[in-house]
């Protein structure tokens, strides 16, 4: 046990700040989940303090006190202040705020984005004093640009959050950019330029005239996606980027190459070393020249994770270099982590953090492992002169280290696996050092002579165009990639033990403790999957002003009601429903239920049924003939989906434990169906028993169907009801309210919808009747699961 410790003492020697990062990363880890009185981590950081002057206790009191400052460091960072802007978003009508413009304006097809520094905001025309950043989104061109001290007038609101179960959080994305609101402005008019010459000088001066310079020459002589792709391979400019070509990279397993990090640091590198040593400028000033110009390429990038990440390494490489000291790769990798923590700590939990660092992680930990086992075959190789071959396992063998490492954390981000990426990689890996390569020597051309530049950018645009032809064509490769659910703690913790027993299978101890580990956690893994999940489980989807809820039977049958709406921003189909299913598993949906063909209900459904995943489709009898509905009729025969057409008095049998009565419409009222009014009367309304619970799902169904479903009286009651129509007051009657005795009422309603619902009256008269009221417009999706023996809300 001495020898082992020793040993892990030694290792530990030369990288105090391995030893320094975990137990911060660790505190800010804590802060994120605990939320104790602030004065509690600040008496005992005081306490640790003063026992590192205790000798005994240092070591220990040491590695304490840096757990408490990274959880200071996160809690103090994301305290509410009583001044942030987001304190005056989401109010019901216009306000006006004035700051300064503190990031490059991003032209967009649909206008322009960007972020203001404010310091004062108007409330019906009263000022207040006001702190934090607001993302402007103008939906027109207009002439701004950094350091304009503006007045904007628009609608401020809070940005999304986690709105469905794994949905992406945008709200957290934008905090880690200490971004607090969200003001949409529809006109250039409502924009108004108080002064210029404000924000930092060199971002002013320098930066954001450089940014403009390489966007001007890229549109110059490219257009389309190829000009859109060298923007966010050279300075990381998204904005113009197809998110269908994005997808593609995505399935590919290529994503990483849109991200500027150490490649394109590495280029920069190489470029000015060569360039410094031709001009002959000695040491150490041309090593601070490198420097300074590293991090004016960080700063005109965006300072995104990965490259402050390079950046950092690669300062600390040449620091190392210049006062000649031997540098550790794990150890530059902790200090770069610190400072980016130290920086901005909400960092920690972005996938674009976590993926940088565990890719390079992945790279100094495992490469020296396959190239081990590797080495006979390497040696006959050099031995026999075949450079390329070798040059070409060891990038795969690069590749295979950094596609491992962060595979977990791929497929729970993004619920993919690309089978192809390791392949992929060996050859976009070399084409994008190429782009880069030539996209950089274009604008160092193209500063001194424009024509002689556009040579250079004809040869990248050449490089460009095969590299997205290379990536939609290979995306569409059977079993290029696969769907994946989110992985579980559990099998992200025997993922990662199998993997340190790989990395440290030289140690005996090391290597038995983590087999003994794995073991565990796999019978651990066999326990939990026994026990059998009894419960139904239902998800109302957050869709904005529409309709969709997922019921997830005990025998693992699935059943979706109505699929929301299809605009030109979202297919709810596409964009909320579908990757739900993915996340979880689902690879069927049993039965599609729509309840009446209004867009709003049924709009996401001809996507769904295009990815092939439903069984069967359930309609009321008769159809209104519009083109939506022929749509849905048409990708149900395509798809080979047969269609059931339920009406009053039909039972849906898909559990032998659950019972689904259809209560309406009768045909009466699907002979009648003639106009909006008459549709949502017509809407399927059935109930849901489970043992002694029930759910009544109701659709858009109004006052006359629910005079019609009086008939049935205490046959209607349910805990558990979908309030009919968003909350609209044409629903919801008093006669029908007292017959149905609900517990807890759910409305789909989106925020600051443009029909003002729900009706507020009608939702006291809900609440009288101690009815629980819960909107997805305030609180997201929805989630009940109910056992034989009570309900439970999630």
């Amino acid at each position: 046990m001495d020898h082992a410790q020793n040993e892990w003492m030694r290792w530990l020697a030369d990288k105090p700040a391995v030893i320094a990062v975990l137990p911060f990363m660790a505190g800010l880890c804590a802060a994120n989940c605990l939320h104790p009185p602030i004065f509690l981590p600040f008496s005992l950081s005081t306490i640790f303090l003063l026992l590192c002057l205790y000798r005994r206790a240092r070591h220990i009191s040491l590695l304490s006190l840096l757990f408490l400052l990274g959880f200071l460091h996160l809690r103090i960072h994301v305290r509410d202040n009583p001044s942030s802007i987001k304190e005056f978003a989401d109010l019901p009508h216009a306000v006006a705020i004035e700051g300064v413009i503190c990031e490059p304006v991003e032209l967009r097809a649909r206008g322009i984005r960007t972020v203001v520094r404010t310091d004062s905001v108007w409330v019906l025309n009263r000022g207040y004093r006001t702190e934090g950043k607001c993302l402007l989104q103008l939906y027109v061109r207009a002439d701004l640009d950094y350091g304009e001290r503006i007045v904007a007038h628009g609608q401020l609101r809070l940005p999304a959050g986690e709105r469905n179960p794994g949905q992406f959080n945008y709200q957290k994305y934008l905090a880690a950019r200490q971004i607090n609101a969200i003001m949409r402005v529809e006109s250039a008019s409502h924009i108004l330029v108080l002064n210029e010459g404000e924000g930092n000088p060199i971002m002013r001066v320098v930066l954001c005239p450089v940014r403009s310079f390489v966007i001007s020459v890229i549109d110059r002589s490219l257009s389309g996606q190829p000009a859109a792709l060298l923007k966010a391979l050279l300075i990381g400019a998204r904005a113009d980027l197809d998110p269908e070509l994005q997808e593609g990279f995505a399935n590919v397993g290529v994503i990483h190459v849109l991200a500027v990090s150490g490649l394109h640091v590495g280029f920069v590198l190489t470029g000015l070393t060569g360039l410094l040593s031709f001009v002959r400028i000695p040491n150490p000033w041309r090593s601070l020249l490198i420097m300074v110009c590293l991090v004016f390429y960080a700063l005109l990038t965006g300072m995104r994770s990965s490259v402050c990440r390079a950046v950092i390494l690669a300062i600390l490489y040449l620091t190392g270099l210049l006062l000649q000291r031997r540098t550790h790769l794990l150890n530059m990798l902790a200090i770069a982590a610190f400072v980016i923590l130290c920086r901005s700590p909400l960092e920690l939990f972005e996938p674009g953090f976590q993926l940088s660092f565990i890719a390079v992680l992945g790279i100094v930990l495992l490469y020296g492992r396959l190239s081990v086992l590797l080495e006979p075959w390497l040696h006959r190789m050099r031995d026999k002169g075949h450079i390329a071959g070798i040059w070409i396992i060891e990038l795969f063998c690069v590749s295979l280290a950094a596609q491992v490492a962060t595979m977990p954390l791929t497929v729970y981000y993004f619920n993919r696996l690309s089978l192809i990426g390791i392949v992929a990689n060996i050859i976009v890996v070399p084409a994008i050092s190429l782009i880069v390569a030539m996209g950089l020597v274009a604008l160092f051309a193209s500063s001194v002579s424009l024509s002689v530049g556009a040579i250079y950018m004809a040869t990248a645009w050449l490089l460009l165009h095969v590299l997205i032809v290379f990536v939609e064509k290979v995306q569409h490769l059977p079993l290029a990639w696969l769907p994946l659910p989110c992985p579980s703690a559990l099998h992200m913790l025997i993922y990662a033990s199998c993997l340190l027993s790989f990395i440290l299978w030289p140690h005996l101890r090391a290597r038995k403790f983590f087999f003994f580990m794995t073991l565990f956690l796999l019978n651990l893994l066999l326990w939990t999957g026994i026990r059998r999940h009894d419960g139904l489980k239902v998800t109302f989807f957050d869709v904005g002003q529409g309709d969709a809820a997922l019921f997830e039977f005990p025998n693992g049958k699935t059943m979706l009601v109505d699929a929301g709406d299809r605009t030109d921003y979202l297919d709810c189909g596409q964009g909320i429903i579908y990757p739900f299913l993915v996340r979880q598993g689902i690879k069927r949906i049993d039965h599609l239920l729509l309840t009446h063909n209004h867009s709003d209900h049924v709009g996401g459904a001809p996507y769904l049924l295009d990815k092939k995943c439903v069984g069967r489709l359930v309609r009321a009898v008769g159809h209104d003939g519009s083109a939506l509905d022929s749509l849905i009729q048409a990708c149900a025969a395509q798809n080979g989906v047969l269609i059931k057409n339920v009406q009053a008095g039909d039972t849906l049998l898909i559990d032998e434990n659950v019972l689904i009565l259809i209560l309406h419409p009768t045909k009466w009222f699907t002979g009648r169906a003639e106009n909006v009014s008459d549709a949502n009367n017509c809407s399927i309304v059935f109930k849901c028993v489970y043992f002694d619970h029930a759910i009544l799902m109701t659709g858009d169904a109004e006052k006359v169907a629910e005079a019609s479903l009086l008939r049935y009286n205490a046959l209607l009651r349910s805990p558990l009801v979908k309030i009919a129509h968003h909350g609209s007051a044409t629903a919801g009657d008093a006669a029908f309210r007292r017959q149905v005795q609900a517990e807890c009422g759910v409305v789909s309603v989106a925020k600051f919808n443009r029909f003002a619902l729900p009706c507020e009256s009608l939702l006291a008269d809900y609440e009288e009747e101690r009815t629980r009221i819960l909107r997805t417009s305030h609180v997201g999706a929805i989630q009940f699961i109910l056992y034989p023996e009570k309900m439970v809300q999630l």
